[in-house]
C-alpha cells in the first residue's frame, strides 16, 4: 500500500474512533441526564384520610398494562352527584394533593378516586414516564371503577403530568365525560430546554440536550416519550368537555403551547382560564376561591355520570 493509501486508512480509523468516542460520551450524558427525569420521587409525608374527615377505603388495582400494581383511596360521597378521578403531578405522592382535593370534591358531593401513579408513593413501578405508561394507569383506574363500583363515566382532575395523562386517556376512552387540566405539561422537550436554559446553557445547545435526553429516556422505559405531547392528542379528544387552567408565569409551558392545545380540541365544550402572575401549579394558591368554583362548576355542568 502506498503512502496515500496508508494516510486514508489512518484517517478512516481515526474518524471511526472519534465517532465511537462521541457516541459513547453522548450515551453517558444522556443516561446521566435521564436518571433524575425517570427516577421515583420521594413521597410526601403520609396523610390519613380519616384526619381530614374523609370516609376513605384503601384500594388496589392493576394498570391496564397488567404489570404494575397501583394503590390509592376510594372516597364515596353520600348521594353522590358523580365521580372524579384525581391525577396528580410528577413529584411527591397522593398525600400532597389529598388535603386540598379530598375535602373539595367530597364536600361538593362527588365520589373521589385518588391513587399514586407507578413509581410514586404506595404504588409499584420503577420509572416515571410522563404519560407513556401513566395513561395505562389511568385507564386501569377507569376499568377498576367500572368493575368494583359500577361507575362507567367519570370526571378527571389532572395536575401537570396528570393533566397530560388525563388528556391522552380521554382521547383513548369514552369513559371521561369531563376533564380539568391544571398546568397541562404540553411538551417535554421544550419544558426541559427552558429548565436547562436557567443554568446558563445556550438555548440551541439546551434544546439539543433536552431532545437527546428524551431519546435515551425513551429507550430506557421502552416507550416513545415524544408521542405524549398534548398538541398531538388534543384533536383526538372527542365527547369530553375540557377546561384548561394556565398560569401565565408558568416556567415549563408557554402560552402559545397551551393556546395550540386549546385550538386543537374539537367541539364547543371547552374553556381556557389564563391567570396572570401565576406559575406552574400555582393558580390555586393565587386564586383559591375562584379556582374551586370554576372546577366544581365545570364538573357539575359537563359531567354526565353513573353513580354506584
Amino acid at each position: 500500500m502506498d503512502l496515500a493509501g496508508q494516510v486514508l486508512v489512518v484517517a478512516f480509523y481515526g474518524a471511526l474512533l472519534a465517532l465511537t468516542l462521541f457516541v459513547a460520551v453522548m450515551l453517558v450524558i444522556g443516561r446521566a441526564a435521564s436518571r433524575p427525569l425517570l427516577r421515583r420521587p420521594p413521597p410526601d409525608p403520609e396523610v390519613d384520610p380519616a384526619d381530614l374527615g374523609l370516609p376513605a377505603e384503601p384500594v388496589t388495582f392493576m394498570s391496564r398494562d397488567n404489570r404494575t400494581t397501583l394503590r390509592g383511596f376510594w372516597i364515596p360521597a353520600p348521594a353522590a352527584r358523580g365521580t372524579v378521578v384525581l391525577c396528580g403531578g410528577r413529584h411527591g405522592s397522593l398525600d400532597g394533593d389529598l388535603p386540598v382535593y379530598g375535602p373539595l370534591f367530597y364536600g361538593a358531593g362527588f365520589n373521589l378516586l385518588i391513587f399514586d401513579w407507578r413509581a410514586h408513593g404506595r404504588s409499584e413501578g420503577k420509572y416515571v414516564t410522563y404519560g407513556v405508561y401513566e395513561k395505562e394507569d389511568l385507564l386501569g383506574a377507569l376499568a377498576f371503577l367500572d368493575a368494583a363500583y359500577g361507575v362507567t363515566r367519570v370526571g378527571v382532575m389532572g395536575l401537570s403530568m396528570g393533566a397530560r395523562a388525563g388528556l391522552i386517556a380521554a382521547a383513548l376512552s369514552g369513559r371521561v365525560g369531563a376533564l380539568v387540566c391544571d398546568s397541562l405539561l404540553v411538551r417535554l422537550d421544550t419544558g426541559m430546554a427552558r429548565v436547562i436554559a436557567r443554568r446558563k446553557v445556550p438555548v440551541r445547545l439546551g434544546r439539543m440536550l433536552a431532545r437527546w435526553t428524551l431519546v435515551v429516556a425513551s429507550f430506557r422505559v421502552g416507550g416513545n416519550l415524544f408521542h405524549t405531547d398534548a398538541t398531538y392528542w388534543a384533536p383526538h379528544v372527542t365527547g369530553t368537555s375540557v377546561l384548561l387552567i394556565y398560569g401565565e408565569e408558568d416556567a415549563l409551558v408557554l402560552g402559545d403551547e397551551i393556546e395550540a392545545v386549546f385550538a386543537g380540541l374539537p367541539g364547543a365544550a371547552k374553556a381556557l382560564w389564563r391567570v396572570p402572575g401565576a406559575g406552574h401549579r400555582a393558580v390555586y394558591a393565587r386564586q383559591p376561591e375562584e379556582y374551586e368554583q370554576r372546577v366544581l362548576d365545570w364538573f357539575e355542568e359537563h359531567l354526565r355520570y353513573d353513580t354506584p
